[in-house]
Parts: structure tokens; C-alpha cells; sequence
């Protein structure tokens, strides 16, 4: 196995974009602050949010730990069964969240205010279950996984990592996504990350919470 101190390239991929995400989830928290000001959304804004949601956190994201990472650390230990699966259980409350953006924002563009306070409330929700999902991932399942995956495990993810956005996401979105996670921020593409992320030896059980 490789030493706890070793970064696996795919974790980092991963923890990358979790950066990214972030980016969006603290544009997320100051849309709903505003909305609930002036009690209306910015359609506009949201929408791009929504894009982002659907097109790189979901679709690239959760499809990279889902299909590779996740069942990978399963066939590698038995004990990581039930933590991964809360992990997509959560995956699917985000996608659930989105879907209600998705059916609401018009009504709540056309000043419905039910449908603006079911857009901010479900934007809301959507932000506080990525924030505490995403520390899970950073702070027990990332270096769980630095513990557990063996270097030909590694290889393998970078190589399908490299296979799902030429094949599935497509040349370039990961690129573009990334620039929107920049826009949505309201922070020049290119700027330094200034995250920091530090794993500790919780249990696996301790995502399952």
C-alpha cells in the first residue's frame, strides 16, 4: 500500500474539483441571501448554477467517484460498502434538489413568489448538503482512499478518469466548467486556489453520518 503521506493523482483530481465546486456552492449562499432580501431569484444567475450542477458536478463529478473510485474502494475493502453508498445516497438528495430548480425557476422568473421562495429554499438545501458532503469526501473518504488503493489502482482511475471526459463529458467541457465555476464566483479564471485540504483518521462509519 501506499504511505498515508503519498497523493494519489486521482484523488487530486478529485479534491481539485471539489475546489471548484466550492466556488459555486459560496455563490449559491450569496444568491439565496439576496433573493430572500428582495424576494426574488436572479434567473440568470441560477440558471448557471443549475448548468453547473448538471453538467460538471453531476456529470462528471459524482459520475467519477460512482462509477470508478467508489467501487473500486469496495472491491478493495468490504468496510467501505456502507459509507460509499451513504455517500451516493446523498448524490442522489443533490440531484433531487437540482430537479427542483429546474421545474420551479421559470414560474419563480415570472415573479411567482411560491415558486421563488421553492427555488431559494431548494438552492438553499442543495448548498448546505454539498458543503457537508464535500467535507466528508476531504476529511475521511480522500485519504481513507490514500490509505487503501494500491499504485495500480491509481493508474487505473487516472487512465478512466481521463476516459469519461473525452467519452462522456466531452474534449473541453471540464475546461469550460471550470472557467463557469470562475464567472459564477466572480473570480478571474486562472486566480490561485487558496483551498487547503486536510484529511484525519476518522472511521469509514463516519460518513454514513
Amino acid at each position: 500500500m501506499r504511505s498515508e503521506h503519498e497523493r494519489l493523482a486521482p484523488i487530486d483530481i478529485l479534491r481539485h474539483e471539489h475546489a471548484l465546486v466550492e466556488r459555486v456552492i459560496a455563490a449559491m449562499e450569496r444568491e439565496t441571501r439576496t433573493a430572500r432580501e428582495r424576494g426574488r431569484v436572479n434567473g440568470a444567475a441560477v440558471r448557471q448554477m443549475i448548468d453547473f450542477a448538471q453538467g460538471f458536478t453531476d456529470g462528471c463529478h459524482h459520475l467519477k467517484e460512482e462509477r470508478l473510485l467508489f467501487a473500486r474502494l469496495r472491491q478493495r475493502d468490504a468496510s467501505t460498502e456502507a459509507p460509499t453508498r451513504a455517500l451516493e445516497h446523498e448524490h442522489e438528495s443533490g440531484r433531487s434538489f437540482v430537479r427542483s430548480l429546474v421545474e420551479h425557476l421559470p414560474a419563480a422568473q415570472a415573479e411567482d413568489a411560491r415558486a421563488s421562495r421553492t427555488v431559494i429554499d431548494a438552492l438553499t438545501a442543495y448548498a448546505e448538503l454539498l458543503r457537508g458532503h464535500i467535507a466528508k469526501e476531504d476529511a475521511v473518504l480522500f485519504p481513507m482512499a490514500e490509505r487503501l488503493l494500491e499504485e495500480s489502482d491509481a493508474e487505473f482511475l487516472t487512465h478512466e478518469f481521463e476516459q469519461v471526459e473525452r467519452e462522456e463529458t466531452g474534449a473541453g467541457v471540464h475546461e469550460k466548467y471550470e472557467a463557469l465555476a470562475h464567472e459564477i464566483s466572480g473570480e478571474a479564471f486562472g486566480e490561485a486556489e487558496s483551498h487547503a485540504h486536510a484529511g484525519d483518521d476518522r472511521h469509514p462509519s463516519d460518513l454514513a453520518r
